[in-house]
C-alpha cells in the first residue's frame, strides 16, 4: 500500500489537537508508519513530521512524548542520513531538554536515543 500526503497531513493535523486521545493516536499512526520500511520513513520525513514530532516532546501527557520519541528514533535510527536528520533538526536539544524535565517513563526512551 502506498502513502499518500494525504494520510500523513491528516495526522500532523491531528497533532496539534488540544484533545489528547486525538494526539495520541496520531503520533502512534505515524510511528507505526514509520516502522514500516526505509521508503516509508523518507516519505513521512518530507512530508514534514519531524519538527511537529519534536514538539510534542513538550506534551503534557507521556504517552505522546514516547510515541513522539519513538516516531523520532525509528525515522533516524535505521537512516542513511541520520547525522543529517539530527543535524537539521536539532533532535539533539529536545532529547536533553526531555531527559531534564520530562516524565519518568520518557526519560527513559531519551536515554536509549
Amino acid at each position: 500500500m502506498s502513502l499518500s500526503q494525504s494520510v500523513v497531513e491528516r495526522q500532523l493535523q491531528n497533532l496539534q489537537e488540544e484533545n489528547t486521545k486525538k494526539r495520541i493516536s496520531a503520533v502512534k499512526a505515524i510511528w507505526e508508519i514509520s516502522k514500516k520500511s526505509e521508503n516509508q520513513r523518507e516519505l513521512v520525513v518530507k512530508f514534514g513530521v519531524i519538527i511537529p514530532l519534536l514538539n510534542l516532546l513538550n506534551d503534557e501527557n507521556n504517552e505522546v512524548q514516547i510515541y513522539a520519541l519513538k516516531a523520532i528514533l525509528c525515522m533516524t535510527a535505521n537512516s542513511e542520513n541520520q547525522r543529517e536528520l539530527v543535524s537539521k533538526y536539532g533532535i539533539v536539544g529536545p532529547l536533553l531538554v526531555l531527559l531534564m524535565y520530562g516524565h519518568e517513563d520518557s526519560k527513559q526512551h531519551a536515554v536509549a536515543a
